[in-house]
């Protein structure tokens, strides 16, 4: 019993807030569990740079830096906690890495690469979001709408050649790679998502998330405030198909996505900008309990 009340708690708050009930959609499974994967194409407009101090860096894109391809993994769980309410929390791994050949130095977080090497960039790049969810439904026209809301909290941490790469003599540093990371902040969050039944098998679904924070002190300090501005949108269109007597709880998915990142840290010691794009396809599967 004294498990419930903090259920019973919620079901009472959340039903103050609830429209007329014929605008409600209510789904009979609880728990929601996706694993999925998204095979991106890397856009020509994604590049990078780093400064350090009055080393500006050397703006470049990931395409010259090898990367043209990226694989991005995801673990979704919906839990339904009261009616059309649920939280839903995700967590991503960006799969971002490549090699290419140094024709001419290369400026990176104040060292300076040697030419004549070959370079490979990859890191850590890790997205992880918890959202509130509200389902309802647009009267009798068959589209299920839910809105979104929360926050997004991106690691990044590239490295070139493990973060040793070969400098010049006169290099002011030595270390290359830049921990993003460190500066991060966690980024309010808002969403919607369309669904729509074709046939007894078949749906679709629209969802269109994003985020957006413009020259936040993040409380840390890297020669004085560091001060971070951030975008996030993705978009994704899927077909899923139900066939409970064959597949029971799984639902196979495929689909379409678009992602945008771009981030800027700024201080007087550090300058740190990216802006990085994909699309392509996607596929997963739900188990609904």
């Amino acid at each position: 019993m004294a498990r419930s009340i903090p259920r019973l708690v919620i079901c009472v708050v959340f039903g103050l807030l609830q429209p007329a009930a014929a605008e409600i959609s209510t789904s009979p499974s609880r728990w929601m569990l996706s694993l999925e994967n998204a095979s991106g194409f890397v856009t020509p407009e994604s590049w990078v740079r780093v400064r350090e101090n009055q080393i500006l860096g050397t703006q470049s894109s990931f395409g010259d830096l090898g990367i043209h391809t990226v694989q991005l993994p995801t673990v979704q769980l919906d839990v339904r906690i009261c009616g059309p309410n649920a939280l839903r929390a995700r967590l991503r791994y960006l799969h971002v890495t490549g090699e290419t050949f140094l024709t001419q130095p290369f400026d990176f977080n104040g060292a300076t690469l040697a030419a004549g090497q070959n370079v490979r960039t990859g890191g850590d790049w890790y997205s992880g979001e918890l959202l509130y969810e509200r389902q309802m439904r647009w009267g009798d026209s068959g589209w299920q709408l839910n809105a979104l809301a929360g926050a997004q909290y991106t690691y990044i941490n590239i490295t070139l050649n493990g973060g040793n790469a070969a400098v010049t003599p006169d290099s002011a540093g030595s270390e290359t790679k830049e921990d993003f990371y460190r500066q991060e902040l966690p980024i309010p969050t808002l969403g919607l998502e369309l669904f729509r039944s074709l046939n007894p098998h078949v749906s679709l679904t629209g969802t269109v998330q994003g985020g957006w924070i413009n020259h936040w002190n993040s409380q840390r300090q890297e020669g004085g405030t560091v001060f971070l501005s951030q975008s996030e949108i993705e978009a994704h269109l899927r077909a899923v198909y139900t066939d409970k007597p064959r597949l029971g709880p799984a639902e196979p998915m495929v689909g379409l996505f678009y992602y945008h990142f771009a981030q800027t840290e700024d201080s007087q010691e550090d300058g740190n900008y990216m802006s990085w794009s994909a699309w392509g396809p996607e596929a997963g599967l739900t188990f609904r309990f």
